[in-house]
């Protein structure tokens, strides 16, 4: 057994002393509480969030601890993923185009701290205005604050009770779409101007009988969701489409994975709204733990399913589709996906690449990206990608020049008790 505080404690001093490896006693730590865990679900749920049992959740605190703090990628333990039938795309030894920031350069000339807009995140742990304390992975909560530190709130507290996950804002700024936590996955809106949240998925349960909706993206007008749709008892996953004015669901068959073997999460929109863009996890059968993730790009109409290039020996995931440009951007590091990385096996550290849509042009943003390189997103005028850092939100051109992190010192909240800030988007000014 472990007292409650023993993985907090461990992860503090990992935070403290630097994004360099975990040491034995976080690891240990986190170990421990995952003997000590009550389990509220089937073991057999896919490991990844927000899926996850209160065992897996015990361990996704831990690798967090590697996945977003760290960033770390991951190798795949010699063996490549089965093929999925996707039709023939580029191979990953496309021409690769480095950065200048692959080597961690800062540009300490910016720092972001009059972007304009609403930075929206997911939140887990102690709130960063303080009114909550403890280490709690289950208090998953959305926060906006301003790039210069003001106005930092919670949307819609409390609302629903289950908590809130994996985040999007509407094209004009003014709705945020979201997932509950748990026990329930199942899709919200609010506003962001304030208000209580409106629920989406109305004929689902959340408990995946039939169904669970998580990971909710907008379309470019703001009409329809793309989501990742779990049913007959979490069998299989796929990603969906959903009519915001008719509720009418399309289920795009050709992305339907079986859970025992992985699952499809994080669809995003190309410019056109023709595109879906999403990532597709492998796992094994025997336990589910993640061993792999692929990028794919398909027709909302479900054709045309393709397999997107990737750096050699990296995952591939968190996909999202400039607005503007139409170039892809992804990360070595998922966001979610914890539970495949390993300390010392001498796999790559997290980066952030992008890539246009038939397969050409792979390139890389940033390299370590401040320990980071998690969750990126593009700004809303598709000049520049926003992501986890190393403690804090950072942005980098997609040349990988201006490589800073937002204010740091007003964005970055820490205290007595743990707490992380993740998968954020940037609002367009309504």
């Amino acid at each position: 057994m472990t007292d409650d505080r023993s993985l907090e404690r461990a992860a503090r001093a990992f935070i403290e002393v630097g994004p360099t490896q975990a040491p034995d006693r976080a690891v240990q730590a986190a170990l421990l509480r995952v003997q000590s865990t009550s389990q509220e679900r089937d073991l057999r749920v896919p490991w990844r969030t927000p899926h996850m049992t209160r065992f897996a959740l015990a361990g996704a605190a831990a690798a967090t601890i590697v996945a977003v703090i760290l960033g770390g990628a991951y190798l795949l333990d010699g063996q490549r993923p089965p093929d999925t039938g996707a039709s023939p795309s580029p191979t990953a030894s496309s021409p690769v185009s480095p950065s200048p920031s692959s080597t961690g350069i800062i540009d300490s000339a910016v720092g972001y701290a009059d972007l304009p807009g609403w930075i929206v995140f997911e939140h887990f742990g102690q709130a960063p205005d303080g009114s909550t304390t403890g280490f709690d992975p289950d208090n998953r909560m959305i926060w906006l604050v301003h790039a210069d530190g003001s106005d930092l709130h919670e949307l819609a507290p409390g609302d629903p009770a289950d908590g809130k996950s994996s985040p999007d804002i509407s094209p004009d700024g003014t709705k945020v779409v979201f997932a509950s936590w748990t026990p329930r996955t199942l899709i919200w809106e609010a506003d962001i101007a304030g208000g209580p949240a409106r629920l989406i998925s109305t004929d689902c349960d959340g408990q995946f009988q039939p169904c669970g909706e998580d990971q909710p993206a907008y379309s470019p007008d703001g009409s329809r969701i793309a989501f990742a749709r779990s049913s007959d008892g979490l069998a299989t996953t796929e990603i969906a489409i959903r009519d915001l004015g008719t509720g009418k669901v399309t289920i795009l068959r050709s992305t339907s994975v079986a859970s025992s073997s992985g699952y499809v999460a994080q669809p995003s929109w190309s410019p056109d709204g023709t595109q879906l863009v999403y990532h597709r996890v492998y796992q094994t059968p025997s336990d589910e733990r993640a061993t792999d993730s692929e990028v794919f790009v398909v027709g909302v109409d479900d054709a045309g399913l393709s397999k997107m290039p990737r750096p050699s020996g990296s995952w591939a995931a968190d996909p999202d589709w400039s607005p503007t440009d139409g170039m892809i951007v992804f990360s070595t590091s998922p966001n979610r996906e914890t539970e495949g990385w390993a300390f010392d096996n001498g796999a790559p550290r997290g980066g952030i690449w992008t890539i246009r849509p038939d397969g050409s042009g792979l390139s890389q943003a940033c390299g370590e990206c401040f320990g980071g390189g998690v969750a990126p997103s593009w700004t809303p005028d598709g000049r520049q990608i926003l992501f986890w850092g190393y403690r804090s939100f950072a942005l980098v051109n997609p040349d990988g020049s201006g490589i800073a992190h937002i204010n740091q010192p007003a964005l970055t909240w820490y205290g007595d008790q743990l707490g992380y800030g993740y998968a954020a988007f940037l609002a367009p000014e309504p």
